[in-house]
């Protein structure tokens, strides 16, 4: 099917769609909602298309009765996108947009069945959709329209959408609901006779039952008892109930069947459920694989593969700052990384909103960073990233001072002002008032904890925009997704402020009550601790955007020894000037005469360098997942702002020019691009690890830094986390059955020891530390 994604073809599309038995309606472009009154009962043939479908309309199609029994599951979250698979029937139709591939999975029902949706518990008065079915009395938006956020809608798979018993793909919709609820941590409470909650813990296998009991019977002959019972399995075990529960759940259900399997041949399916090859050790309603799992890996809790960290290229940034980077690194003791990333924060603040890149007429990046420097108490995060505002921060030293004077000067001047106002006023003359002095202004680098309102008046005073520093970044994260008196939080405009969007704040007090920004430019850098992370990002971050946008970089921890390096006065005295050059810029004006940004192209070379990036990143984005994707996405955009970044900083050297961005810049700004969406793969698999997991790499880390070996004394000395030897030995065990490592005997003198040897592919990177 060629359902173009911009609206171009809606008449062409649509018809395609009646052709097909469903019944389309028009929606506004960009929309997802009709505004034609009783739409529901809307039936347009096909002759009448081109009189309800222009160019542009996005395409409803009607859901259920109307169209044959075609229904849409909607998976809203991003866990259920993530978890889809594993539940619902496989489907030869499914559509979705880049940021959300496969959100929409088509299937035709055997019979009716109405519209349900599952919501997650409600928070500050909000209840978030998880997975929507879509019967009669719904509509969705179709492949050939525009999402209202400018992505296409497009087929993923435009085949026939599978048939499927109505019970079926309820119960499947309710149990990824319940895996969803179950990976947040949510527990439900089960509800008393008189409808009011116990609050007791909802029991697991009472969830497990009270869906088993919504499939289709289960009858005998042409497949249809196999398949209701691979769908049984997948609803228990789905659950994560041990064996003997499920097993026991199981022959509850299969007593219902018509007729029910003997015992044996019970206990034979679930063996065969059981060895299906998948996350959860079965693949729902696929047929039997010949190769099952090894026999001990059911048992064997096997940790999330987390990508090693990988050194931080300091060769890519431009001249001097590559030289101060690693000079900063080797004084502090710390990694490169954490330098680096508020020190692209400082300049990019520098430049402020005096140049943006262009890659072409109608896309333009700012040079905007966000970043987050992640490390546990005690490794460094806090001097680095002081060493790293130093030149901002004497800049704004400087600027307080000139500030003070000023503001003394404002005072003669207000004095002698209001003498000579009243002197006019009781002359009652017709000469014009005096001229009245105008407060001076602070000129602000650098802020800290400010809020939305704050920062509004500040972007209001200045163009060039701000730099947000925050040694701990968990106080920001937390504050603006706070509702502020029922009037929503200020994520909004945090998020339209990375890409120097136009801001509108309204304001009770102040004498002037809306403050409008054109544009909002701000970089935002600080430091946090990985758990602290996991916790402030959680779920809903990944999925609004927020976390998409951080430029993240957690090293490994290592050993710091004293060290006589500093940065070399030549170092500092010379990145410092970058600082002043860049700062000087001169913005260009609109055609009012008001400041804008200049607008920097590319080179021919470097256009070339971009467009190969650019094709060769999509086709890597469409094969992440949601929360990856998104991250993906804002590198494209981050690898321009490198490019201009760099680009300027050559050019405040006196090595380029600064009228255009190179291949030299670009080329180096697409290196760094890719290994922040290397650390962003590593990254996204600790937030989303378990504890179980978390446990597994922080020991396999300890064990790299310890040169890939360890013994289980050495291990319980090493980490406070075991009472002794034993406790050591037994977690080594455990990585030795995953398959992580496996046991030596040394001999070193004295008396021999075990000793546990990491892998060679869990060893493949890490910064060893001295075994004494």
């Amino acid at each position: 099917m060629s359902a173009s994604g911009n609206g171009d073809k809606a008449p062409d599309t649509a018809r395609e769609y009646v052709r097909r038995g469903w019944h389309v309606i028009p929606i506004p472009p960009k929309a997802k909602t009709p505004k034609i009154d009783a739409w529901e009962q809307l039936r347009i043939g096909e002759a009448e298309l081109t009189k309800h479908f222009r160019t542009g309309s996005n395409i409803g199609v009607l859901n259920g009765e109307p169209s044959g029994w075609l229904v849409d599951i909607d998976l809203d979250h991003a866990l259920a996108r993530e978890l889809a698979d594993e539940f619902l029937p496989p489907t030869g139709a499914e559509f979705g947009r880049a940021s959300s591939p496969r959100s929409h999975r088509l299937y035709v029902v055997t019979g009716p069945v109405e519209t349900r949706q599952r919501r997650l518990p409600k928070q500050n008065g909000k209840a978030p959709m998880i997975v929507e079915l879509r019967s009669t009395g719904s509509q969705t938006v179709f492949p050939g329209s525009v999402h209202p956020s400018g992505e296409p809608i497009e087929w993923n798979s435009d085949g026939e959408p599978a048939s499927v018993a109505p019970g079926l793909l309820v119960a499947a919709q309710n149990a990824l609901a319940d895996a969803v609820e179950a990976r947040l941590g949510i527990v439900r409470t089960m509800p008393s006779q008189n409808g009011h909650t116990s609050g007791l813990r909802t029991d697991t296998a009472d969830r497990a039952r009270k869906y088993l009991a919504k499939l289709p019977p289960a009858i005998s002959g042409q497949g249809g008892h196999d398949q209701t019972f691979r769908a049984a399995c997948v609803l228990v075990l789905g659950f994560e109930l041990q064996r003997g529960p499920a097993l026991e759940l199981l022959r509850e259900w299969n007593q219902s069947c018509e007729p029910p399997w003997s015992e044996r041949e019970l206990q034979h399916k679930i063996d065969d459920a059981l060895e299906q090859p998948g996350e959860r050790g079965y693949l729902l309603y696929r047929p039997k694989t010949a190769t099952p799992l090894p026999a001990q890996s059911k048992q064997i809790h096997r940790p999330v593969e987390i990508v090693p960290y990988q050194i931080f290229p300091v060769e890519v940034l431009p001249g001097i700052v590559g030289t101060f980077v690693a000079e900063a690194a080797a004084a502090i003791g710390c990694d490169a990384s954490f330098v680096a990333l508020p020190t692209l924060a400082c300049l990019a603040r520098a430049i402020g909103n005096k140049r943006v890149i262009r890659l072409k007429r109608t896309w333009q990046e700012p040079a905007i960073v966000w970043a987050a420097i992640v490390g546990k108490s005690g490794t460094h995060k806090s001097p680095s990233i002081a060493e790293a505002t130093k030149c901002l921060q004497a800049k704004q030293a400087e600027a307080m001072v000139q500030y003070q004077e000023a503001q003394r000067h404002h005072e003669q001047e207000r004095a002698l002002y209001e003498r000579d106002y009243a002197a006019w006023k009781r002359n009652k003359t017709t000469e014009p008032p005096p001229w009245e002095p105008q407060e001076p202004a602070l000129a602000r680098y650098i802020v800290s904890d400010i809020t939305i309102e704050a920062l509004a008046d500040r972007l209001h005073r200045q163009f060039d925009g701000v730099l947000v520093v925050r040694d701990e970044l968990a106080g920001w994260l937390g504050g603006i997704a706070e509702y502020k008196g029922g009037q929503g939080s200020d994520l909004g405009h945090w998020l339209a402020s990375w890409s120097a969007a136009p801001l509108t704040v309204d304001r009770k007090t102040g004498a002037i009550k809306t403050v409008h920004i054109p544009r909002a430019a701000v970089n935002i850098v600080g430091g946090i601790q990985p758990g602290v992370l996991r916790s402030a990002i959680g779920r809903e971050h990944l999925q609004d955007g927020l976390c998409a946008r951080l430029l993240l970089a957690m090293p490994q921890a290592k050993p710091v020894r004293w060290t006589e390096a500093t940065v070399s006065p030549a170092t500092e005295a010379t990145i410092g000037k970058v600082y002043e050059r860049l700062l000087a810029l001169e913005p260009a004006a609109d055609e009012e005469g008001n400041a804008a940004p200049f607008a920097m192209p590319l080179t021919p070379e470097a256009k070339a360098v971009w467009v190969s990036y650019y094709n060769r990143h999509r086709a890597e984005l469409a094969e992440l997942d949601d929360d990856l994707a998104a991250a993906w996405s804002k590198l494209e955009a981050y690898a321009a702002r490198f490019a201009l970044i760099f680009q300027l900083v050559a050019w405040a050297q006196g090595e380029a020019g600064g009228d255009a961005v190179d291949e030299s810049s670009m080329a180096a700004a697409i290196k760094l691009a890719d290994w922040f969406g290397g650390e962003a793969r590593r990254m996204y698999g600790v937030l989303r690890e378990t504890e179980q997991d978390r446990e597994h790499r922080e020991l396999i880390e300890l064990i790299r830094r310890k040169r890939g070996r360890i013994t289980a004394r050495k291990l319980a000395h090493a980490s406070s986390g075991y009472r002794g030897a034993g406790e050591a030995e037994a977690s080594l065990e455990r990585l030795v059955k995953a398959g992580l490592g496996c046991w030596e005997t040394s001999a070193t003198g004295g008396r021999p020891a075990q000793e546990f040897v990491l892998s060679e592919a869990s060893n493949s990177n890490g910064s060893p530390e001295t075994v004494d």
